[in-house]
């Protein structure tokens, strides 16, 4: 049996219980590829386990074929993972999710943080005042605000912390999977788009890579390039074409 996993949409991080971090990922493109999954296995014993977070487009789910894991931020996203590989062996992973790479670390009044640095720098011997402050500005207990709804009656830092890359955790879980990844730049050449996209391939162990820039992505094309082993295999122009040529790619060449 074999057993297919896909990500889809965007991640949310919370910064208090009304506001959030989030990006406009649909999941439409990873709609399509469960589609295609789904139209090219027909009959065989399959199931795609698909991630999804809850503003992402649903897909078309055959009773028996798809499961569904809702998701929201990123650890969820990681737990999610963490259960589908703890329960079955993944052959095919598509992590076409895009994940936040910050997730909030503090929210505090500039006042209140400025004070706090003040403070350091005129009790702090020299030599610690650079170390110190960055201890603050990554975790400023005493400045940080509390509460399910922060008060906008003033100005406030919001301090970021980067979220572990979801992409490093597939073939940690198993070195066997197939691993399909994604990477999306904005207005960079070719060239840079398949140097960055490589990285991302050598560096996670992926068998294929998704290459698309921003710019060449509207509602009626969507422009791409497939990559494996450094260089293109194929070229898109829309999600439809997109879809079908990864899945032909994971699944026709590895029957």
């Amino acid at each position: 049996m074999k057993h297919i996993v896909i990500t889809a949409g965007g991640t949310v991080e919370k910064i208090d219980e009304v506001r959030q971090i989030t990006n406009t990922s649909t999941g439409k493109l990873a709609r399509l590829i469960c589609k295609e999954v789904l139209d090219y296995l027909g009959d065989e014993d399959f199931t795609v386990h698909y991630i999804m977070s809850k503003r992402a487009v649903k897909p078309e789910v055959v009773q028996s074929k798809v499961m569904i894991y809702p998701v929201s931020d990123t650890q969820s996203v990681i737990d999610a993972i963490d259960k589908v590989y703890s329960q079955y062996k993944v052959d095919y992973f598509v992590h076409s999710m895009a994940v936040s790479d910050f997730t909030t670390n503090y929210t505090a009044p500039v006042k209140l943080l400025a004070k706090e640095i003040f403070s350091l720098i005129e009790s702090c011997p020299i030599e610690n005042v650079e170390k110190r402050i960055q201890e603050i500005l990554t975790s400023p207990h005493s400045a940080s605000l509390k509460g399910s709804k922060i008060s906008s009656k003033e100005d406030i830092v919001l301090g970021l912390r980067r979220t572990p890359k979801v992409i490093s955790h597939i073939k940690s879980r198993d070195p066997e999977t197939f691993l399909v990844g994604f990477k999306l730049l904005n207005g960079v050449s070719e060239e840079r788009l398949i140097e960055v996209a490589d990285k991302l391939a050598i560096d996670n162990h992926c068998d294929l890579v998704l290459a698309n820039d921003m710019c060449n992505i509207d509602s009626q094309k969507h422009e791409a390039i497939l990559l494996k082993d450094g260089c293109i295999v194929e070229r898109f122009n829309t999600k439809d074409e997109i879809a079908k040529g990864i899945v032909m790619r994971m699944l026709g060449e590895n029957k």
